[in-house]
């Protein structure tokens, strides 16, 4: 029978500490409401401020007020 040492795990194995997101704000630009919505949920669940809109007019309009971190855009918007 194989023997182990008995001591603790290093921290370098250990899983990274959850990042915090409540300060961070993402705009969602997706023409299809269900996928917006969806990935609206997901992120908020995870503690993301999101506002989602469907076209990239209004893209420009949020991004200007809601001043995000990040902007996750559809490649195949229409227009």
């Amino acid at each position: 029978m194989p023997s182990y040492p008995a001591t603790a795990p290093s921290n370098e194995s250990r899983a990274p500490a959850a990042v915090e997101h409540e300060d961070v704000r993402v705009v969602i630009v997706e023409d299809d409401e269900d996928v917006r919505t969806a990935i609206t949920f997901l992120l908020e669940a995870d503690g993301y401020h999101v506002q989602g809109v469907g076209t990239g007019i209004g893209a420009l309009a949020l991004v200007q007020a809601f001043q995000p971190q990040c902007v996750l855009v559809d490649l195949n918007l229409p227009g």
